[in-house]
Parts: C-alpha cells; sequence; structure tokens
C-alpha cells in the first residue's frame, strides 16, 4: 500500500514517486482525503488498505501538512 501526498505533486498533478501505479489500484476514502492523498493498494489488498487507513490516521495525517508519502509492504 502507498500513500502518496498530492501537495507535492509535480507539474499538472504528476506524482514525484519512482513508480507509477495502475489506475484500478487508486483507493478512494470518505471525506477530503482524496484531494489531498492517492491511496494505492494492489489488487485483492482493498479491504485490508481500508482496515488500515482509517479515519483517526487520516486526520492525524492531514493535520501534519501532507507533504510526504508512506509505503506498507509486507515483510513474508
Amino acid at each position: 500500500m502507498v500513500l502518496d501526498a498530492r501537495a507535492n505533486n509535480q507539474l499538472f498533478g504528476f506524482s514525484n514517486l519512482p513508480k507509477s501505479f495502475a489506475r484500478d489500484q487508486v483507493l478512494k476514502l470518505e471525506g477530503d482525503f482524496n484531494e489531498h492523498f492517492t491511496l494505492y493498494s494492489p489488487r485483492h489488498y482493498e479491504r485490508d488498505a481500508l482496515y488500515v487507513f482509517t479515519q483517526h490516521p487520516m486526520t492525524s495525517t492531514l493535520s501534519t501538512n501532507g507533504c510526504w508519502f508512506t509505503h506498507l509492504k509486507n515483510s513474508t
């Protein structure tokens, strides 16, 4: 799962991530969160992503200025 801040995107809104992701990996969340971040999740992990990125972490993330990205990776 990758949580990409939109505030640090390049010209024309292109992400500055070193890798591009498929459009079907984008998950939409509640509220205005999608205006500030893009959440990417691999297929079949959508439920896990929605379990991790609940309202409380989203509120905390927005209050930190939101100019960063987070990458969660399975280590097994």
